[in-house]
């Protein structure tokens, strides 16, 4: 039997064996742990290196980075779909809230009126439109018939009565908007729905007219697009008659695909932005759409005083071909898909519009500022 002292002696021995193995297992589990950890890494690291290779020819890899470089153009060609598809899916959103709005309005308007003359709606629709509109005379049928008859399908004699009946229905709607029209003034009517603005940038572009003006105007525009020098004309009188409430803002938007030279042409413009001559480059270019090769540009170049040297390494820059990209992608972010595409603060006109529909939005938009004030 051991005595109380050697008992206690081994007690304590004992602890103190148990307090060393205590201390020496996290250490142990630690580098057993650490060293599982940098394996799996190594292996985690192997299997992303080798996830990265997408092909081997004759034992030579070929990765992931390399690929994509050379489709950089057609996966940027895709990303660019992809961002006007998004801004179409919320025009047409914005468009459906529109149309039904407007659809709610005419029927509450016509509603009122029912109630106030003490009819039912088919009553008074009866009574004020489709006794009172005219029918399409056999002139119009036939006028209709004669610049259409290219894409109708069918002998004339079958298509008369259905021109009649389009003809018909049109007028019907042309004079029920009329008569909805008059008891929107009768009535009181106020639309809070905002139209479809898109934010797009205009800091740093090369602009005309005053940085306080209340309309800016940002034009998406390809120099080698005939339908954007149609355009010229109608904007320069836009900005003489609006002279101090229009600001003017110029964004590339070349379309390679259709135009070939209308890159470089836009990249030309803002290396002869540099230099401050990008409006004498700009009307340059639209004046001579046919001259807008390289050495043609660099003739303009000249022809304008500007450096030679600074601008044949401007055109030859990656960093100018980056700006004109970045344009191209706010363009489709805002949902442009041809040019010329004008927004007017905001607000959308695709093509070669005429002066009035410009003039119109404007006009709107100077009455909605001044309502605010």
């Amino acid at each position: 039997m051991k005595s109380p002292e050697l008992a206690l002696a081994t007690v304590s021995t004992y602890h103190e064996g148990m307090k060393l193995r205590m201390n020496i297992l996290p250490m142990v589990a630690l580098l057993l742990f650490s060293g599982a950890f940098i394996t799996s890494g190594l292996a985690q690291e192997k299997q992303d290196s080798k996830a990265d290779i997408v092909a081997e020819v004759g034992g030579v890899p070929i990765t992931r980075d390399d690929l994509q470089s050379i489709a950089a153009d057609e996966l940027e060609a895709v990303e660019i779909q992809s961002l006007q598809f998004q801004a179409h899916l919320e025009s047409e959103r914005h468009r459906i809230l529109e149309d039904r709005l407007e659809v709610m309005l005419a029927e509450k308007l016509v509603a009122l009126e029912a109630s106030e003359q003490g009819l039912s709606t088919e009553e008074l629709l009866e009574r004020e439109i489709r006794t009172k509109f005219e029918e399409p005379t056999q002139e119009e049928v036939e006028g209709f018939y004669l610049i259409n008859q290219q894409t109708m399908q069918g002998p004339k004699v079958q298509m008369l009565p259905r021109i009649r009946q389009h003809l018909s229905d049109e007028f019907e709607e042309e004079a029920y908007q009329a008569y909805v029209d008059q008891l929107s003034t009768k009535y009181a009517v106020a639309n809070y729905l905002e139209p479809l603005r898109r934010d797009i940038a205009t800091s740093g572009h090369p602009s005309h007219g005053p940085a306080d003006a209340p309309v800016t105007i940002v034009e998406f525009s390809d120099f080698e697009c005939p339908y954007c020098s149609g355009l010229l004309g109608t904007i320069r009188n836009i900005q003489q008659n609006y002279s101090d409430q229009v600001r003017l803002v110029y964004r590339q938007f070349p379309l390679v695909n259709l135009h070939p030279n209308a890159r470089k042409a836009a990249e030309a413009s803002l290396c002869a932005n540099q230099q401050g001559k990008f409006w004498e480059m700009h009307d340059l270019m639209f004046e001579d759409q046919t001259g807008l090769s390289v050495e043609a540009l660099e003739e303009k170049a000249q022809s304008l005083g500007l450096d030679e040297s600074a601008f044949q390494k401007c055109l030859n820059s990656a960093q100018i071909a980056e700006l004109v990209q970045a344009d191209v992608r706010a363009g489709a972010v805002a949902g442009v898909t041809g040019t010329p595409a004008l927004f007017i603060n905001g607000r959308a006109l695709v093509g070669n519009v005429p002066y009035a529909q410009i003039a119109e939005i404007i006009d709107e938009e100077l009455k909605i500022l001044q309502s605010q004030e």
